[in-house]
C-alpha cells in the first residue's frame, strides 16, 4: 500500500511512561463555594507525541530524552504540596518562607515554602497538571527533537491507578 499524497495519510504515535515518571504530592481542589480538603495522590504520568514521519533512525523521538526530561520534573513535585499560585478560588499568600492558603470555606493551610510546589495553574486538577507538564517538558526540549515531524505533543495525569485521568495536547504548527 502506497503513502503517496492524496492515497494515504500516516501518522506515529509514541507513549512515553515509566515507573520513575511518578510522583507523591498534595493538593487542595476548590471551587467559588467549594472546597476538598488536603489530600494526596502517586500521580503517574505518561507523555503523548505524534508525528506525520518517522526518522531515518527509525524512531519518532529518542524516548529516553523524553523520560529523563519527565523524570526530572517528576522528582521537583515529589513529595510536594502542589499550590496553583493563580487561583480564582483559594487566596495564595507569599510569607516569605511560608505560604498560607486561604479556602472558601474560611479554612486555611500553612506550609513552609519549601514544601511546595508553586504552580502557574488556576487549579491543581489533574487536566492542568497536564498542561503544565507538557508545556514545561516541550519548552526544555532541544530544537533536535522539535524538528522531528512532531504534530502532537501532551501528557496523561493519573492520579492513582483507579481514579480519572486528566489530559493535555497540543497541536504543533508546522
Amino acid at each position: 500500500m502506497s503513502t503517496e499524497e492524496g492515497k494515504i495519510s500516516q501518522s506515529f504515535e509514541l507513549k512515553v511512561y515509566h515507573k520513575t515518571c511518578s510522583f507523591n504530592a498534595a493538593h487542595i481542589l476548590a471551587g467559588q463555594s467549594w472546597q476538598e480538603d488536603l489530600h494526596g495522590h502517586g500521580y503517574t504520568i505518561a507523555v503523548m507525541i505524534k508525528s506525520k514521519v518517522i526518522g531515518a533512525d527509525g524512531f519518532v523521538v529518542d524516548f529516553s530524552v523524553i523520560k529523563a526530561a519527565l523524570k526530572q520534573l517528576c522528582q521537583t513535585l515529589n513529595n510536594k504540596v502542589l499550590v496553583a499560585s493563580k487561583s480564582t478560588s483559594l487566596q495564595v499568600v507569599d510569607l516569605e518562607d511560608h505560604i498560607r492558603i486561604l479556602a472558601p470555606r474560611n479554612t486555611f493551610y500553612e506550609f513552609p515554602k519549601r514544601m511546595c510546589a508553586l504552580l502557574p495553574i488556576n487549579n491543581s486538577s489533574a487536566e492542568e497538571l497536564a498542561k503544565y507538564i507538557s508545556e514545561s517538558i516541550w519548552e526544555g526540549l532541544e530544537s533536535s527533537i522539535k524538528d522531528r515531524g512532531i504534530i502532537e505533543f501532551g501528557t496523561v495525569v493519573s492520579e492513582t491507578y483507579t481514579q480519572q485521568d486528566g489530559s493535555y495536547t497540543m497541536r504543533i504548527s508546522e
